[in-house]
């Protein structure tokens, strides 16, 4: 006898009308017929086979998982019951507790296995909003943007406007790492117009300030980082006014500001360690390393930046500390250490278009150090592609400049 999977019939119902199919086209494309389909949307039906459920996933592009209750058991839950399971994870702010040591794939799985159609909306809104968060703190960008179109779009359905503008700054945070900087900018803008809660102001322009660092747009994001510094309305909590030091310091370390940045940084690193921030720790001695080895190289860097690199990496494995990294080991003439650090980050970077062109970026600087000039055209090349589709035209700007001996097709 085939194997069966529950259906999670909200999450069909939102890719169908995402993707503007019909459900008659959908039944010819995958062999089964048109009511089946409606009744596992509408919930009346909450079984399907499984080479039916794959064609189906097929056909809405999306993993079988996606379209499928994880947890077999809610197909046959009460109402009730499921509403308390969900109700636990949601109100409890599992993702909070998870965010502290960035264990999102323990809260991909239990909101997962509680999704239901059985929930109701405004419930089953924030529980995708959730899991796209922890699918997007895992690289999972695809899955990240799909779980977030759904929450935004119950959230307009049920015209809870407080929270659809807050999952538009999601959705435009997502964008900062795999879609145009630019339209990003402009999205958040718009929603930190739109949203009253100050923690949500706070995250809207902090997202527009590093948006503004990845174009390479230096100066902005810096006027910008210091702006909202001297704003009191934006330190709600040390963390915000650690995350506002860093944003003025980052920008610095780039314009040959070394002092300045050491100064904001440092402040920086003393609240964290202040309320025993270890990632902000570990993340400011990364970036103190980056600014002393941009301006006086030397080889204490690189045993600075491991141990570092170390820590932060247990807590969370993102692609900045590898190009922050080469950078280091660049600076340090330790070449073949940075073109390692730079392969394991884009391995970690996938579809995550500034952190890939940044790479690219340093892996040209090193291939000409080696007078590798052929390496180091196909990598600006590499560049060049990635910061055109995040619109990072500061960076496309000062590439040609840098490198405008390389004859690479941009005139």
């Amino acid at each position: 006898m085939e194997e069966t999977f529950a259906v999670n019939g909200y999450f069909i119902k939102s890719r169908i009308e995402q993707l503007e199919l019909k459900i008659w086209w959908i039944a010819e494309q995958i062999r089964v017929d048109r009511a089946t389909i409606s009744r596992w949307i509408s919930g009346r039906v909450k079984w399907g086979k499984k080479s039916n459920l794959e064609s189906l996933a097929r056909v809405l592009q999306v993993p079988v998982t996606q379209i499928t209750i994880h947890n077999p058991q809610l197909a046959r839950a009460s109402d009730a019951d499921v509403l308390k399971a969900a109700n636990l994870i949601y109100k409890k702010n599992m993702k909070k507790l998870v965010s502290i040591d960035h264990n999102y794939d323990l809260l991909e799985y239990c909101i997962k296995s509680s999704l239901s159609d059985k929930l109701p909306l405004n419930l089953l809104a924030r529980l995708y909003f959730d899991l796209s968060n922890a699918c997007f703190w895992q690289y999972k960008l695809q899955e990240s943007i799909e779980y977030i179109d759904v929450s935004i779009d119950i959230f307009q359905k049920i015209r809870d406007d407080v929270s659809y503008w807050e999952a538009k700054r999601w959705r435009a945070t997502i964008d900062t790492a795999c879609g145009s900087l630019l339209e990003a900018i402009a999205s958040l803008q718009l929603c930190s117009q739109k949203v009253h809660d100050p923690i949500s102001r706070h995250r809207a322009l902090h997202n527009i300030i590093e948006a503004h660092w990845l174009r390479g747009d230096y100066l902005r994001s810096h006027a910008m980082a210091v702006d909202r510094l001297e704003d009191p309305s934006y330190s709600i909590d040390k963390i915000s006014v650690i995350k506002s030091y860093i944003a003025v310091g980052k920008p610095l370390i780039f314009i040959n500001r070394d002092k300045e940045a050491t100064d904001y940084l440092g402040k920086a690193r003393q609240c964290s360690e202040d309320i025993g921030y270890q990632r902000g720790v570990h993340y400011i001695d990364i970036l103190l390393t980056v600014n002393d080895a941009i301006s006086s190289p030397s080889k204490v860097q690189i045993e600075r930046f491991k141990k570092s690199f170390s820590a932060i990496k247990a807590i969370v494995d993102d692609p900045y500390w590898y190009y922050f990294g080469a950078i280091i080991h660049k600076r340090n003439r330790m070449f073949e250490e940075g073109l390692q650090l730079i392969d394991q980050g884009m391995a970690r970077a996938d579809g995550w278009n500034t952190e890939l062109g940044l790479l690219a970026q340093v892996k040209t600087e090193i291939f000409l150090e080696l007078d590798k000039n052929r390496a180091a055209v196909r990598s600006m090349q590499v560049a060049m592609k990635h910061f055109e589709k995040a619109e990072a035209y500061p960076r496309i700007e000062e590439m040609k400049l840098a490198f405008s001996e390389l004859k690479v097709g941009y005139e």
